[in-house]
């Protein structure tokens, strides 16, 4: 049985438009800058996710910036390193803001963790569905951290 299908390539209208038409019958025709093709979610209820919400806070204050986001991620993926008996399976980290990341509902710290630079604790668990705004966030991250790897591994 194969899977359900979530995208469906869109038309790119792109060559047709009365803009590129004119443009065309000027002799000015320039490519855009940036192409992107999209993709439409078919069945978007399919796209809920049970994830939990770690909370990781430096153990400086100052540190806590938009900035360091990724340094939040980075400290997620190093414990998943370190639980990964425990943390199986496909996995994703989006961070959410300054302090909270979301991962697959799978990956359970036994007990918060605390070193002298940060502390991870759980905030909450719950299931993001693309109808509620944190968890279309949240399953936005997932598609677009999905879309870099798959499009990493063609490279």
């Amino acid at each position: 049985m194969q899977p359900p299908t979530i995208l469906r390539e869109r038309r790119n209208d792109y060559a047709t438009s009365p803009t590129l038409a004119t443009a065309r019958a000027s002799g000015v025709v320039a490519p855009p800058k940036n192409l992107l093709n999209c993709y439409e979610i078919l069945n978007a209820s399919a796209l809920s996710q049970p994830v939990n919400i770690y909370r990781v806070e430096f153990s400086d204050p100052a540190e806590q910036t938009h900035e360091t986001r990724g340094r939040a991620k980075q400290i997620i993926w190093d414990l998943r390193k370190e639980y990964r008996i425990h943390w199986r399976g496909y996995g994703f980290v989006v961070d959410l803001n300054r302090w909270d990341v979301a991962v697959p509902a799978s990956w359970k710290l036994p007990a918060p963790v605390t070193t002298p630079e940060h502390r991870v604790t759980l905030s909450r668990s719950f299931e993001a569905k693309p109808t509620d705004p944190e968890g279309r966030a949240i399953i936005t991250g997932i598609v677009r951290e999905a879309i870099k790897k798959h499009l990493l591994t063609l490279a």
